[in-house]
């Protein structure tokens, strides 16, 4: 009942207090109908006097007198006594007789926020004292609800206050902790000693005071932990009586005596386990810790046989409104778990600055996983390939010339940012391991390095690594394909396989041979294939998928799909594959023929897989949910466009042409300026031009190069003195696998040449594409040549729809700020998924850069994609020649 460290715990101190509470009890019982509650005790709001930590994470306790009052009644004061303080703050931050609105308005709320930072917690506990009047000499009460309603109302002093509701309240404080990336918590209230009795003739406690329904309704609205302590206490407290749960409200029903604060907070202690809170990785060690090991030929989940039933997501891929979503799906398609890549180049995108925000808040992915139910295979890296752009690492690393020979090596000049960033990654996710309380079953370091290197110094490196980073709560493991396995795994630390259709039997035994009587892992089993510009779209057939299944599950062996559901790459970070000696850039999509679409829809792969889970999930399967709505928007037309020529930044003097990381520059275009001495005739010459480029005279152009077709060279034939030379390239993504990823520079690496002699004198134009507000929009007939265009189109429910881009060129498409992807009028993809959270009711902004001009910019949004349309080898067209 009492916890450990509690002195009143002992047996003969409770049967003392107890004698006191059969003396006592018949005034401490409060009928329900009672029109007098007991006087409310003196109250305090002294502040802890406990400094915090500023290393360790901070939990923050937000409440009124329940959490402190006089000293040690309230349960605030006594939450510390199960928590590790050497590892994480305890802060109670209650003030008694406050409410969500009055503790806001008299500042001590803005001085929390003023302590809290990335990574911390708060539980917010609101509630009690909301219902008092709105004006007055206690001016604390909220209009009830969670709308906007608002009240005027005059306070003693003589100012006017704008009164909200309680949900507006408890919604700001959500969001105001959300943006200083702590995470809020909302927690039931506490229990008052009000008994009734029931139908079966027994007494029964008051379980809610008006205020559990509309919690449970914001947690769900904004995705926020709801922590059932009330129902805890109510349980304890009932299976008590009456009689002897009157010893921990001696003067009236809702303030407790200290021996009924620290009850209270053993039951959010009890609650936060009960929630699978990550909180709980910080709680001291009880009978019950988690745990995700190996026993034989078998995984063992808190010391039971469990099957991974995994299907790999990732986040960065998804919006994140829509994660929620995804992992439903997930549920209901039969999994138990998730997987996801760790982008390093979306959480650094410049050296030593992070990113956990919005899409990249891969700590609140975590916990929406673990509230759905759902553990979390984390694909930590460094390096992930995934189609990613340059396979997850930072471009950044590139301005370092040593990446030629030290990326994925034991180099420290990979290895010393490859460090920190794998340290930051866990502070933020090493908490949420499963022997923490955690959903996070299993960590992969690296990943296929077999089909890169062989270096096991640099793996043993790598594992050390991740052990001080504090990935030790979970299965650390590595995987490769077969052919990589002797190469990319390490004798001591777990290996799984990953194999594509028709080969399950097959990899199977080999792992079970080169790893004999360790459980059997399919890391990757490939349900589809992924798409590059200019080349078929790809599917794959059903029925040897689900031979493949059975053989795999049948086994015992456990599994993770990828992809589940593949999603988009989204603004530019589709990668690109290096194929018989081919640079072959990936489309936008990353739809993978995976079961579920890149929009969240299940396909016939998903009821077919659906089928087969069923018979091992172990538990009936959910009902699938109802994907997002999709929208059509009419056809309408960009009415505005800027010409790049007029809307230049300012330039960068460069003696030669340079790579684009050598300017700061990680993704979208480039262009490099210089005159031309007097007539030129002769080859001009990109070396290692990465990716495609167009040429231009004056303006006018005369040719373009594209990689792909391992063009790197056009003939120029000028007169002209003094000629502007313009060569405008575009980033197409950089290489996510082999070693080619070494010379994955973009721009013109290697400069510009013109029969064989260097060009110099360059001015060089950074074009990232990350902000338009300088642009200078025009309307009237389009720019010629490479040019942004805008318009806007209007709709009356947002919801999901289908970008058609059957009318453009080259280039890439902005909605709403939102940067939605690459197209390329080559195919196979001639449609961009837009998500339905993108969008507003009403008016919606596009903005589009194509790169060869579009003579007549028309948009249309379909409800259906068209991710297989034609494919052609070049995009030239009559306007645009292309030189031999």
């Amino acid at each position: 009942m009492f916890h450990r460290s509690c002195p009143l715990a002992a047996l003969g101190l409770f049967t003392s207090l107890f004698l006191f509470a059969e003396v006592s009890a018949s005034g401490q019982s409060v009928n329900a109908n009672s029109l007098e509650p007991p006087p409310t005790p003196p109250q305090t709001s002294a502040a802890s006097a406990v400094p915090l930590n500023p290393a360790l994470h901070t939990v923050f306790i937000v409440g009124d007198s329940t959490a402190r009052n006089q000293a040690d009644l309230g349960w605030g004061d006594h939450l510390a006594h199960s928590f590790d303080t050497t590892r994480i703050n305890v802060a109670n931050r209650a003030i008694a007789g406050t409410s969500s609105r009055s503790y806001i308005r008299s500042g001590a709320w803005d001085r929390v926020l003023a302590e809290m930072k990335p990574g911390d917690s708060v539980l917010l506990q609101m509630g009690h004292n909301d219902g008092g009047e709105l004006s007055g000499p206690k001016a604390r009460g909220t209009l009830k609800g969670l709308g906007d309603e608002t009240q005027d109302v005059t306070l003693p002093d003589g100012r006017v206050e704008t009164v909200h509701t309680y949900g507006w309240y408890m919604r700001k404080y959500i969001a105001d902790a959300r943006a200083k990336r702590a995470t809020p918590l909302l927690l039931s209230l506490t229990i008052r000693s009000i008994w009734t009795n029931g139908p079966d003739g027994k007494s029964h406690i008051e379980r809610d005071m008006g205020y559990d329904a509309e919690l449970r309704q914001l947690a769900a609205e904004e995705h926020v932990a709801y922590i059932d302590m009330a129902t805890v206490e109510a349980d304890r407290l009932e299976a008590m009586g009456p009689a002897k749960a009157a010893v921990f409200f001696p003067k009236d029903h809702t303030h407790t005596s200290a021996e009924g604060a620290e009850q209270n907070a053993q039951c959010v202690v009890a609650a936060l386990r009960i929630a699978h809170s990550p909180l709980a990785a910080y709680l001291e060690p009880e009978e019950q810790r988690r745990s995700f090991t190996m026993q034989g030929n078998q995984f063992l989940l808190d010391g039971k046989p469990f099957q991974i039933l995994s299907g790999e997501i990732h986040y960065e891929r998804i919006p994140r409104a829509y994660w929620r979503n995804r992992m439903e799906m997930a549920k209901a398609m039969g999994l138990n778990t998730i997987a996801t890549y760790v982008f390093w180049n979306v959480h650094e995108p410049e050296p030593g600055v992070w990113n956990f925000s919005e899409n990249a808040d891969l700590p609140e992915f975590l916990r929406e996983a673990q509230q759905e139910g759902l553990y979390v295979i984390l694909r930590a890296g460094p390096y992930s390939c995934a189609e990613w752009e340059f396979g997850g690492f930072p471009a950044w690393l590139l301005a370092d010339p040593k990446m030629e020979t030290a990326l994925r090596s034991n180099d420290p000049a990979f290895m010393v940012p490859a460090e920190q960033w794998l340290m930051k990654l866990g502070e933020e996710t090493a908490p949420y391991q499963i022997g923490r309380g955690g959903p996070i079953i299993a960590v992969q370091m690296e990943n296929e390095y077999g089909d890169f290197g062989s270096d096991q110094e640099y793996l043993k490196h790598l594992r050390a690594i991740f052990l001080k980073a504090g990935f030790t709560d979970a299965l650390l493991f590595t995987t490769n394909p077969t052919r990589g396995e002797k190469n990319g795994s390490l004798p001591d630390t777990y290996a799984a396989v990953n194999f594509g259709m028709g080969h399950a039997a097959q990899a199977l035994d080999f792992l079970e041979q080169m790893r004999p009587g360790q459980p059997l892992f399919a890391a990757e089993y490939w349900p589809g294939w992924f798409d590059h510009w200019g080349q078929p779209h790809q599917t794959r057939p059903i029925a040897p998928q689900i031979a493949d299944l059975e053989t795999i599950l049948s086994r015992g062996a456990s599994l993770n799909l990828y992809m589940f559901h593949g999603g988009t790459s989204f603004g530019f970070m589709s990668g690109a594959s290096w194929t018989d000696q081919s640079y072959m850039p990936d489309v936008t999509s990353y739809d993978y023929d995976a079961p579920l679409d890149e929009a969240g829809h299940p396909t016939p792969k998903y009821y077919a897989y659906r089928k087969v889970y069923a018979k091992y999930a172990g538990h009936e399967l959910p009902p699938v949910p109802q994907p997002p709505p999709v929208i059509s928007v009419p056809p309408f037309t960009l009415t505005e466009s800027a010409s790049l020529w007029k809307n230049l930044p300012e330039a960068v003097s460069s003696d030669t042409a340079k790579a684009m990381e050598m300017y700061g520059q990680a993704y979208g275009f480039i262009l490099y300026r210089t005159q031309l001495k007097g007539a030129a005739h002769g080859t001009l010459a990109i070396p290692a031009l990465n990716d495609y480029a167009r040429i231009y005279l004056d303006g006018k152009l005369i040719g373009t190069l594209d990689r792909r077709l391992n063009q790197d060279s056009l003939p120029l034939d000028n007169n002209v003195h003094n000629a502007t030379l313009d060569i405008l390239v575009e980033n197409d993504g950089r290489i996510n696998s082999t070693r080619m990823m070494r010379q994955a520079q973009k721009g013109a690496p290697q400069s510009v040449t013109l029969d064989g002699k260097p060009l110099s004198g360059w001015q060089v134009f950074i074009l990232p594409m990350t902000d338009f507000s300088a642009m200078h929009f025009h309307r009237g007939a389009p720019s010629h040549g490479p040019a942004f265009y805008r318009g806007r189109f209007r709709v009356e429910s947002v919801g999901d729809t289908f970008l058609d881009v059957r009318g453009l060129s080259k280039g890439a498409v902005w909605i709403n700020g939102h940067a939605i992807g690459r197209y390329w009028n080559i195919g196979p993809q001639d449609t961009l998924y837009v998500p339905g959270p993108w969008l507003h009711t009403g008016w919606n902004q596009v903005v589009v850069f194509d790169i060869g001009g579009v003579r007549s910019p028309h948009l249309a949004g379909l409800t259906k994609p068209i991710l297989d349309g034609p494919v052609h080898k070049t995009d030239e067209l009559p306007e645009n020649p292309r030189l031999p």
